[in-house]
């Protein structure tokens, strides 16, 4: 009862940070779109001082941060496998029915 507990708590908070992953990459994406360069390009020259401080740079900056301390959780909850993430597959356990199997596919 409490692996089954546990194994939902895990997926669920896989799911919720597969969701901010994606959410975090789209903001990245227009911001890499709108100044021409990789966000990891930005950061560097961000942190240099390099760029300035406009409001824009902060946000970009602040998103920067929040999609690497995402990446960390799920390399952490185990869904990295050859640098992509894996979604989840949730199914019964074949010979407890009171567990649950939780696939990264």
């Amino acid at each position: 009862m409490i692996d089954r507990a546990i194994d939902k708590l895990l997926a669920a908070e896989m799911e919720r940070a597969l969701a901010e992953r994606r959410d975090l990459e789209a903001r990245l994406s227009a911001y890499e779109e709108r100044y021409g360069m990789t966000s990891e390009e930005f950061y560097r020259r961000f942190r240099a001082g390099e760029l300035g401080d406009g409001i824009d740079l902060v946000e970009w900056s602040v998103f920067y941060e929040m999609y690497q301390a995402i990446l960390q959780r799920l390399e952490l909850l185990g869904a990295e496998m050859d640098g992509e993430y894996r979604e989840l597959r949730i199914t019964e356990h074949p010979l407890d029915k009171h567990r649950l199997n939780v696939l990264y596919i």
